[in-house]
């Protein structure tokens, strides 16, 4: 489902944690267009610049992963 969003890139994980990137914002932006629709996320601790593009988002149900993606759809910037 993630995988289809062609501006959204991840890490591969076998854990309900993703570390993700938007291929057009920052890392920052991308947090707070994930808050306009209630999603809390976080940075990605650390202080190079490749990892201050990602964000971290824990999943949960499929009803989530459905939600999220969603919400993922609609930042298009």
């Amino acid at each position: 489902m993630i995988d289809k969003i062609p501006y959204v890139s991840y890490v591969n994980t076998e854990t309900n944690i993703m570390m993700l990137k938007h291929k057009k914002i920052t890392g920052s932006t991308f947090i707070n267009e994930l808050e306009k629709d209630g999603i809390i996320v976080a940075k990605v601790p650390g202080e190079s610049d490749v990892l201050k593009k990602y964000i971290r988002a824990t999943l949960g149900t499929d009803e989530d992963i459905k939600f999220f993606a969603e919400a993922l759809k609609k930042i298009k910037k």
